[in-house]
């Protein structure tokens, strides 16, 4: 096999499958060269109809045996079309725990679902905190790939992206609310008191933002202040959201219309003290964005608050 190729661990397809999969996808994947006896064991098929007609040998030929462009593993699995089997907690989502809050609030910041043609439930999520991403995917017990994006513009950062597919999951991330548009509909879930914290936190190192800085500056004695920020393309969400942090002190907030699109949720610098403590004074994990806490804990080391 050639070097970094891995193997299903269960593969039992028709050759013909292998070669219209070929066809389909030759326009957007990386291609393993390898010899027809190592397709025959890929298919479990013989040598000799490995060559037969189901197949076009690759017009290139080397010492004599014939070579093919045999589709990646990933790529076979991200098209539904042959099972690759990860571990992963597919209960995870059935019991609330501060992990699951976490990741839940974060999926309806940053994640997205979909169905492929061939029925298979996925999620994931694409972002560029590569430790965060790594922390999301201990806590779900998976043992998924994280693949690396690299940006055209060098100026750009790297994202990283994770993928699950699991039937369960997909439809345990549903019944919390969660839909396969985000943009056009989702539902705010009905969260225990007791990880109302996490969930808010998962949420804003989504989709949260929060600035510190001088105020004033025009006049003699300027002030620093701080802000923080939900944004959301459904208004009711932040509407219940709003509601929800309410009960925990949290009394001021605006909403705002940002073109027509998108909604941000605007507290102040008393709110902005409370939304911390929500937010961090119950976390004992690494589940967090450490630029965002860091920023809140810069506001109040400068203030005393």
């Amino acid at each position: 096999m050639p070097r970094g190729y891995e193997p299903l661990e269960v593969l039992l397809l028709h050759p013909a499958v292998v070669y219209i999969s070929i066809k389909i996808e030759i326009a957007r994947i990386n291609w393993y060269l390898i010899t027809t006896v190592e397709v025959a064991q890929l298919v479990r098929a013989s040598v000799s109809y490995a060559l037969g007609r189901e197949f076009k040998s690759h017009p290139r030929h080397k010492k004599g045996i014939h070579t093919w462009l045999v589709i990646s593993p990933v790529t076979l699995y991200n098209a539904g079309m042959a099972p690759m089997y990860r571990d992963v907690n597919r209960d995870f989502f059935k019991k609330w725990t501060p992990g699951m809050a976490y990741v839940l609030g974060f999926f309806a910041a940053d994640g997205y679902m979909w169905v492929t043609k061939r029925g298979g439930k996925f999620f994931g999520f694409q972002i560029n905190d590569k430790k965060l991403l790594y922390s999301i995917r201990d806590t779900l017990e998976s043992d998924h790939k994280i693949a690396i994006r690299k940006r055209r513009n060098p100026k750009w950062s790297e994202t990283y992206r994770l993928q699950i597919g699991s039937n369960m999951m997909f439809e345990d991330l549903l019944r919390l609310g969660m839909t396969i548009i985000k943009t056009k509909s989702i539902e705010f879930p009905k969260i225990p008191q007791k990880y109302f914290g996490d969930f808010v936190r998962g949420y804003f190192d989504g989709d949260g933002n929060v600035w510190v800085g001088e105020i004033h500056k025009e006049r003699k004695t300027t002030h620093i202040s701080i802000q923080s920020v939900f944004t959301c393309s459904i208004k009711h969400f932040l509407i219940t959201l709003k509601e929800e942090l309410a009960k925990y002190n949290l009394k001021g907030g605006s909403l705002v219309t940002r073109g027509g699109r998108h909604f941000n949720l605007q507290y102040s610098i008393n709110d902005s003290i409370m939304l911390y403590h929500l937010m961090y004074d119950q976390c004992t994990s690494d589940l967090f964005l450490e630029r965002k806490k860091k920023k809140f804990e810069k506001y109040i080391k400068q203030t005393g608050s």
